[in-house]
């Protein structure tokens, strides 16, 4: 079972891993990022400065296929906000042999700290290198596992169901909701009736009380945001489940334990036979969550 301190400095080595490179390791001056603090312009730097900053998590969670690599870049004093629309890249084996190319556009609606979110498709198990060019070369690394190696739910899997708690049955989670105001609207079903109900489902994973990040509250209220008013997410059946079972943040809820993960916030997205169909790790914007959810039919 993960403490708050273990799960939390999960969340943080995720945002924080492969400045520069896979060997390199952030300053303190780059920790202090998490808070969402964007320091510099990307044309005031040297391109010697300039890093490639992994937003997803250490823990094995990649399969081969499709694979989203939520990326930052950043310098030794922390995040760049003014960045390019675009980020040109591609991906390479430990070869060095180009497995796919990707032009992503900038997010960072009302969010602190923009970020990328390229998606791509890597065949085999392995480790591999993200190269982008910002005028000259940045890079980090990403490893991607055999299936039967990874414990996260992921892509073409099925969620499993679970009795996440409700308004009607806290489950000994108290509070079931740290949205502030809240509760959200997505604890009126258990993940298992979601699961049940026909529809495809949302499953937000997340804290918005205790996030190391800050990405937890502002990515669930996109998501309530979503599903006002015939939005997106209107037609799926949402869950959120916090990741602590009371406000002492020490003792990590059933739910979450039986998800295995480190690492907070995520949002599962299935299809309505309950295979998963996208998973957003760590920080999306409206726009993002928008277009993933109008790609599930």
């Amino acid at each position: 079972m993960l403490s708050r301190r273990t799960l939390l400095a999960a969340g943080a080595a995720g945002f924080l891993a492969a400045c520069g490179s896979s060997t390199a390791k952030p300053s303190p001056a780059a920790s202090d990022s998490t808070s969402g603090t964007a320091v510099a312009d990307l044309s005031s730097l040297p391109v010697s400065n300039i890093n490639l900053v992994a937003r997803f998590p250490s823990q094995p969670i990649f399969v081969p296929g499709r694979v989203r690599l939520a990326v930052s870049l950043g310098s030794s004093d922390g995040i760049l906000k003014n960045v390019p629309d675009r980020l040109v890249g591609e991906i390479v084996d430990d070869h060095g042999r180009r497995i796919d190319a990707f032009r992503a556009p900038v997010r960072k609606q009302s969010i602190p700290v923009p970020y990328f979110a390229p998606t791509v498709t890597i065949p085999s198990a392995g480790t591999y290198t993200i190269r982008v060019d910002v005028g000259g070369k940045a890079e980090a690394s990403v490893a991607v596992f055999d299936p039967a190696k990874v414990q996260v739910p992921h892509l073409g899997g099925t969620l499993p169901g679970f009795d996440t708690p409700t308004v009607d049955d806290h489950r000994g989670v108290d509070p079931i909701c740290t949205l502030d105001p809240g509760p959200c609207p997505f604890h009126a079903q258990t993940l298992t009736q979601a699961l049940a109900s026909g529809k495809p489902v949302v499953y937000m994973v997340g804290t918005p009380a205790h996030c190391s990040t800050g990405a937890c509250a502002p990515g669930l209220q996109f998501l309530v945001d979503a599903s006002k008013n015939g939005g997106p997410a209107a037609r799926f059946a949402v869950v959120h489940t916090e990741v602590y079972t009371d406000n002492l943040a020490s003792t990590v809820t059933p739910a979450v334990q039986a998800l295995q993960v480190d690492y907070e916030p995520i949002v599962f997205v299935t299809d309505a036979s309950g295979t998963i169909v996208h998973r957003l790790d760590a920080v999306w914007d409206p726009t993002e969550l928008g277009e993933v959810l109008a790609a599930v039919s």
